[in-house]
């Protein structure tokens, strides 16, 4: 798995929703988009900067502190976290994530994902010229930009 997330949904409020089914009319409840979504990314914890609390921003200090103690642990253990309003759908803050770095097994799952898709692709005449010709396209570019011939 490329990220791993873990989500909290935080005081969503419900809404009643009609549905017509086999003829009456069925009143069920639905979730409403409100409330917000704590996304906590896995990361390479070793190369992660230490966590400071002094250098939040106001709105930052704000939310951290009305997270709980499971939650604010795993910020300052260095988790990338991402705070999105679910009803305007926009990010509130976030935190960690200015030096985010996947952790390698997340890497090595994701080429051993992708190495057999690149495999198949080159596996083909057709690709494989398209490729060189693409290669060439790019090195002429290149020599025209630094005025090569």
């Amino acid at each position: 798995m490329l990220v791993t997330y873990i989500v909290t949904l935080l005081v969503p409020s419900m809404q009643y929703a009609i549905k017509w089914e086999g003829g009456e009319l069925m009143k069920s409840k639905k979730p409403a988009p409100q409330g917000r979504a704590n996304i906590y990314f896995e990361t390479n914890f070793k190369k992660s900067p230490v966590f400071n609390e002094n250098e939040l921003t106001p709105l930052q200090a704000q939310v951290f502190s009305q997270l709980s103690i499971i939650e604010q642990d795993k910020i300052r253990e260095g988790y990338g976290v991402v705070i999105v309003d679910l009803k305007d759908d926009k990010q509130i803050c976030s935190f960690n994530m200015e030096n985010y770095r996947p952790p390698d097994s997340a890497i090595e799952s994701f080429a051993r994902r992708l190495l057999p898709m690149i495999q198949e692709y080159y596996s083909k005449e057709e690709n494989i010229r398209d490729f060189e010709a693409h290669v060439a396209k790019q090195g002429k570019s290149k020599a025209n930009k630094n005025g090569e011939k």
